[in-house]
């Protein structure tokens, strides 16, 4: 293998927040695709590719909640509108408050995308520590690449 392999970032930020028991993620060492496998479905391709060389993957993990929480209280607390700040500081409390969060946000759609934008960024600052953390050598594949 010379050079980095090419990541898509989107995809693998995806991974990260996916904490679904329903299928877990890999990524493949050797090309930098982001695979999904089912526990419901049987890939026998997939699952073939994975056993001829299990050191060529590694299991993405899937992110801490708590992260996620902490970044919707950063970006809330960052609002300069103090009802839409009180709004989002009301919906963090209790169960149910990943909900409520972007449900209020519904009602402000400039923040609502600032949202996300600020949800992605963190998700990507994620995906590249974590690939740092492997000793991956890497660059973000251009946008529209397979």
């Amino acid at each position: 293998m010379t050079g980095p392999i090419e990541i898509k970032l989107d995809e693998l930020g995806f991974a990260f927040e996916d904490a679904s028991f329903e299928h877990e993620h890999l990524l493949d060492r050797m090309t930098g695709e982001v695979l999904m496998v089912s526990a419901h479905e049987d890939d026998e391709e997939t699952c073939e590719r994975i056993d001829a060389d299990p050191d060529r993957h590694v299991h993405v993990p899937p992110a801490d909640p708590h992260a996620g929480y902490r970044d919707m209280e950063e970006f809330a607390e960052a609002i300069e509108e103090p009802r839409l700040r009180e709004l989002l500081a009301v919906a963090l409390r209790g169960k149910g408050a990943f909900r409520r969060f972007k449900d209020v946000l519904c009602d402000f759609p400039e923040e609502r995308k600032r949202w996300f934008e600020f949800h992605d960024e963190r998700l990507r600052r994620r995906a590249t520590e974590w690939l740092d953390s492997l000793g991956i050598a890497w660059r973000e594949a251009a946008p529209g690449r397979s």
